[in-house]
C-alpha cells in the first residue's frame, strides 16, 4: 500500500517537485482528466508536497467552479453550463473516491479539509457535502476548527468580508450570463448582481442547515440549562 510522505522530507534537496495530481487539484479540470491523472500517478494521491499538503487540502482550498466535462462530440455546446450553481471540483471527487481517509488528515496548520473548504467559502454543493460524507466523525465528535475554534456550521454561517462577497457575486453573475459582464449596461449589472447575491446567500444558508441537520447536538451542547 502507498505511504504518506513525510512533509518535512524532500527527495530533491529542498527544491519543489512538480506533481500532476497536486497541480490539477488547483484547477477546474474535467473529471475525465482527473481520473486519468489519478490512474497514472496513484501514489501522488497520498503524497504530501513540500508545504505538507495532500492534494485534497489543495482541492479544498481551490475556488468553486461550475460543472465541466469533456465534450462528447465536436459540438462545443455540450460543454457549456448556465453557471447557476457551482459544483465541487472534479479532482476533489476523484481524490475522495480513491483515498477517503484524506478527509481525516490535517494540514500543517492542523486544519482538516472540511474546515479548509468552509474557510475558503465552499458550500454544501461545492464540496462540503462530499467531505462530510467522507469523514462524518468530524461532525459526530463536534470537532472544531483548530484556527477559528468554531464548529463547522458556525464557519459556514460566518459572513465573509464585503469585498470578498462582492467578488463572489460578480464571478457567479458573470458565469450566468456567459462572461459578458463588461458589455452589460449598469442597470442590467445591478439586476444580475442582486440575483447572484441572493443565490450566494441561499447557498450559504443551505450549508449551515445541512451541517446542523447532520449534527444538531453541537447546538444543544452550547445551551446552558436553566434548571
Amino acid at each position: 500500500s502507498y505511504q504518506e510522505v513525510n512533509p518535512h522530507e524532500s527527495k530533491h534537496g529542498g527544491q519543489r517537485q512538480w506533481r500532476v495530481v497536486h497541480a490539477l487539484a488547483k484547477t477546474n479540470c474535467p473529471e475525465e482528466v482527473a481520473r486519468l491523472a489519478a490512474a497514472l500517478y496513484p501514489a501522488q494521491i497520498k503524497e504530501r508536497d513540500e508545504d505538507g499538503l495532500l492534494p485534497l487540502h489543495i482541492a479544498a482550498a481551490s475556488p468553486s467552479y461550475t460543472s465541466t466535462s469533456m465534450p462528447e462530440s465536436n459540438d462545443m455546446s455540450s460543454n457549456t453550463s448556465n453557471g447557476s450553481s457551482g459544483q465541487a471540483p472534479a479532482m476533489m471527487k476523484v481524490l475522495l473516491q480513491k483515498y477517503p481517509r484524506a478527509a481525516q488528515c490535517a494540514d500543517p496548520q492542523g486544519r482538516l479539509p472540511l474546515h479548509v473548504a468552509l474557510a475558503c467559502g465552499k458550500t454544501w454543493d461545492t464540496g462540503v457535502q462530499m467531505l462530510v460524507q467522507a469523514c462524518p466523525d468530524v461532525l459526530l465528535f463536534g470537532t472544531r476548527d483548530i484556527k477559528t475554534r468554531l464548529f463547522s456550521f458556525l464557519m459556514a454561517a460566518v459572513v465573509v468580508e464585503y469585498g470578498e462577497q462582492v467578488i463572489r457575486c460578480k464571478r457567479r453573475a458573470s458565469r450566468s450570463i456567459g462572461g459578458m459582464w463588461r458589455l452589460l449596461p449598469p442597470n442590467a449589472k445591478e439586476r444580475v448582481l442582486k440575483e447572484a447575491q441572493e443565490e450566494v446567500e441561499t447557498l450559504q444558508l443551505t450549508t449551515v442547515f445541512e451541517l446542523l441537520r447532520a449534527m444538531p447536538e453541537v447546538v444543544r451542547s452550547g445551551i446552558t440549562s436553566l434548571d
